[in-house]
């Protein structure tokens, strides 16, 4: 049996003493009625991909809840008391990377597994990125259509890709696979006066303190999980849209950590030595823009608090229906964030630690408690994992791994020795919600490989630059001049094998290159 979870008390105390060595100044309510409707959008026919079946199969298959939060960093776990009690009863992956550090071709790669030169999605806006690139195209062949075909009721909630529409512009249709859907567009971000597509239908919240979205996604997958039939396993995804910016907490929030500060990591207004071009001539920021930051920080912080609300209220629903023992449950985050690293303005986008090292939480049936994991693994493990639990195997079409085997401290035989990141539409779009506070010093495209030892990135303006993990661990000192033609040429040959692989077999073959 799988260890049952306990939520903590209130997040006040638990708080208070998991900060203490930081030295910082120190319900959920009736679902509101829908106010407004649109004719319905009529949900398209789920194409399957036909798979072979690699696992074996059960009579009863897991449930699975996936809390995918929107640019979530590593720093922001300790405001989580709900997330760091996970980590105690299940298994945290240390060196968890995403393919892309930009909200939709991220999670574009997390739905299909694939990374962004198959999935098409390069972006968030734009010809090769957003909703419209993906809609019609990759999302035929996602997690949700191969458990859909597994026999999954499956249910999303949240945030689906930019571009989504769900509001007076249009509404957008149900994405294939899925069975129950409360998608939002981008209205979502700013929490009140926001609109949603209920299964066809769109509902408009309002300004009430009932209406903040974060809680009313909190209600809707409780709901979801109370109704599920026994028998009948499920996949839920939650995805709220916190802390992206804005960062509008909930108003209970709103007057937590007085006097916070961003942290000054080792590469807070730190310039890189060697830098590329587009990161060179950055000044040191200045008063008010570390100002800026601090600020953006407890918002970013307020709003985990209320995005751990969120877990309290889906773990306890998972308890209360009985079936705990046969649920992962998963958090994890789509890209982190930098404010103020490498004296960059708020944003993502880099190759850095800071934007591609995520968060990924699992408890459930197996799963060791309060075990960590630093084996490399990547967001396009996600749908094979999936698939891999739900008895349908790991299709040859996904470039991922199966994580199972790391969960349940099983060796899974040889292992990747790089993860790929792919940054292939630089174009900056005003409208981007992702849109840096200076987009002139958005990244030119590139690619990369993170290893264990080394961050290795080749641009495509012809430079590159490598990083020393043992030795530089900030990531401060480009290297590549001095790394030595052999290894620049293994380098470039895996990162080249990863970024053109196509199948399961010849990307595992290219991300496990030894040598």
């Amino acid at each position: 049996m799988a260890p049952r979870f306990v939520p903590p008390p209130k997040w006040a105390p638990a708080l208070a003493a998991g900060l203490a060595a930081f030295s910082l100044a120190g319900c959920v309510s009736a679902a509101p009625a829908a106010t407004g409707t649109a004719a319905a959008a009529p949900a398209p026919a789920t194409p399957r991909t036909a798979t072979t079946e690699t696992a074996t199969e059960t009579a009863a298959k897991p449930n699975i809840v996936y809390i995918l939060v929107d640019d979530l960093s590593n720093d922001l776990l300790r405001f989580m008391p709900t997330v760091r009690a996970m980590q105690k009863q299940g298994t945290t992956f240390t060196k968890y990377f995403v393919s892309n550090s930009l909200c939709c071709a991220s999670r574009a790669s997390t739905l299909t597994g694939q990374y962004p030169h198959s999935s098409g999605v390069w972006g968030n806006l734009g010809p090769n990125g957003g909703y419209q690139a993906f809609a019609g195209k990759a999302d035929r062949n996602t997690f949700a259509t191969e458990l859909d075909a597994a026999g999954y009721r499956n249910g999303m909630i949240g945030k689906y890709l930019n571009g989504y529409k769900a509001g007076p512009e249009g509404l957008s249709p149900v994405g294939p696979g899925w069975d129950e859907w409360y998608v939002g567009g981008s209205t979502g971000y700013r929490q009140y006066d926001w609109y949603n597509n209920e299964n066809g239908r769109l509902v408009h919240y309002g300004d009430d303190a009932s209406d903040y979205g974060t809680d009313v996604m909190a209600r809707q997958a409780a709901s979801f999980i109370d109704r599920a039939a026994p028998g009948t396993p499920y996949m839920l995804e939650i995805a709220p849209f916190s802390p992206h910016t804005p960062s509008i907490p909930a108003p209970r929030h709103t007057a937590a950590f007085p006097g916070l500060t961003a942290p000054r990591t080792g590469s807070f207004g730190k310039a890189v030595k060697n830098a590329p071009k587009w990161l060179r001539h950055r000044g040191s920021p200045t008063p008010a823009r570390t100002s800026g930051f601090d600020r953006a920080y407890r918002l970013r912080a307020q709003s985990a608090l209320t995005l751990d609300d969120l877990v309290r209220d889906v773990l306890t629903a998972v308890q209360r229906s009985g079936r705990a023992d046969d649920t992962y449950v998963v958090f994890g985050s789509d890209n982190g964030y930098h404010l103020g690293e490498h004296r960059l303005a708020a944003g993502k986008r880099t190759a850095f630690d800071h934007d591609i090292n995520v968060p990924l939480i699992v408890t459930g049936p197996g799963v060791r408690r309060g075990a960590t994991v630093d084996a490399l693994t990547s967001n396009v493990d996600i749908a094979p994992t999936f698939t891999a639990l739900a008895g349908r195997g790991v299709p040859s079409w996904m470039q991922g791994r199966d994580l199972a085997p790391l969960l349940y401290g099983r060796a899974p035989g040889p292992w990747r020795t790089a993860v790929l990141v792919e940054y292939l539409a630089a174009k900056v779009y005003a409208e981007d919600p992702d849109t840096e506070q200076d987009a002139r010093v958005a990244p030119t495209r590139y690619r990369a490989i993170r290893r264990a030892d080394r961050l290795w990135v080749e641009y495509a303006s012809g430079e590159r630059a490598s990083y020393d993990m043992r030795r530089d661990p900030h990531q401060l000192h480009n290297t590549a001049g001095g790394v030595d033609a052999g290894t620049r040429a293994r380098l470039h040959r895996q990162l080249t094998a990863i970024s053109g692989c196509t199948t399961n077999a010849s990307c595992l073959a290219a991300d496990g290159i030894r040598w």
